[in-house]
């Protein structure tokens, strides 16, 4: 239902299905004139898509802005209100098992399925030329990079900068190297963004309670902001043991928070996928680790496509 907020804007909320059911938590802004259909830019974040002292994640009337001191920081670039003044449709979505949308986040290993879904859903409402646009900074690019992947026929172009278009090479093992910083302090600090069936799945799953997971959360908040202090030292770093220690293995404690890596998170057996989802090489097996190309992750999903 279309709706006029205290912002003035014509815009809803609602919660999309993606093909195997779980919802995320979608904003949809249109332009104040023309029409009835517009052109669209969407927009899919891990970090939230309302204002971060709003208590209600599905809140459109606390949609996210940038600061009139900082206007283009920020993953999701510009704001709604730049752009439907020039007569786009902006579409913000949570990612899925953040903020206010369901399911487990993943870290990017369902973004190509749920991009492509959410461009399906885009592209059969009444609002829409089927003209979409993509754009994000940061991990914002790197949901469009796996979305563009899947070759949705209505997305005619994107605009990703500060992003990765592959997790392993870009973010994980930059420069043939550990990125201590993306494994550890990058986790560690969108803990809090993890949505409440995020924190569900992994309390039933890993048999920890409640109490358990909020105290691995503290732990790694407080190891956060230890790492972070090192960074300013000089030398910077080495004079910390968290940034010393080796191996990374059940280290540290977000690993309970987000246990990516299990084998069981993933489907079993070969998926066939269309052609034009393929990126080579495209002959692995579907049981992979987050830390795998955006390139492999439509055979996550696929769900039999034929």
């Amino acid at each position: 239902m279309e709706l006029a907020d205290r912002t003035g804007a014509r815009a809803f909320q609602a919660m999309v299905a993606m093909r195997d059911g779980t919802r995320l938590n979608t904003f949809v802004f249109l332009p104040e004139s023309g029409g009835p259909r517009w052109p669209v830019i969407l927009h899919r974040t891990p970090y939230g898509i309302t204002a971060s002292d709003a208590n209600d994640k599905t809140d459109r009337t606390k949609a996210w802005l940038p600061s009139a001191e900082e206007p283009f920081r920020g993953s999701i670039l510009r704001g709604w209100r730049n752009i439907v003044a020039h007569g786009y449709v902006a579409v913000y979505q949570d990612t899925r098992g953040r903020h206010g949308s369901e399911g487990e986040d993943r870290v990017y290993a369902d973004d190509a399925a749920d991009g492509h879904d959410t461009l399906e859903w885009i592209a059969a409402q009444p609002w829409t030329n089927q003209m979409v646009g993509m754009s994000g900074s940061s991990a914002g690019a790197t949901t469009t990079f796996a979305a563009a992947s899947t070759r949705h026929p209505s997305l005619r172009a994107f605009f990703a900068q500060a992003g990765a278009s592959s997790i392993y090479d870009d973010v994980v093992y930059e420069g043939q190297s550990i990125e201590m910083e993306r494994l550890w302090l990058w986790v560690a600090r969108n803990i809090p963004g993890l949505s409440r069936s995020h924190r569900e799945g992994v309390m039933r799953r890993s048999g920890v309670s409640g109490a358990e997971l909020d105290a691995a959360a503290a732990s790694a908040a407080a190891r956060y902001t230890r790492l972070d202090a090192a960074r300013p030292a000089e030398p910077p770093f080495i004079g910390s043991p968290d940034w010393m220690r080796l191996p990374l293995t059940d280290y540290p404690d977000f690993a309970i928070w987000q246990p990516v890596s299990r084998r069981d998170h993933y489907p079993s057996g070969p998926r066939r996928v269309p052609r034009a989802a393929q990126f080579p090489p495209h002959d692995r097996h579907p049981r992979v680790s987050r830390h795998h190309l955006v390139r492999h992750l439509p055979d996550e999903r696929a769900g039999g496509v034929q």
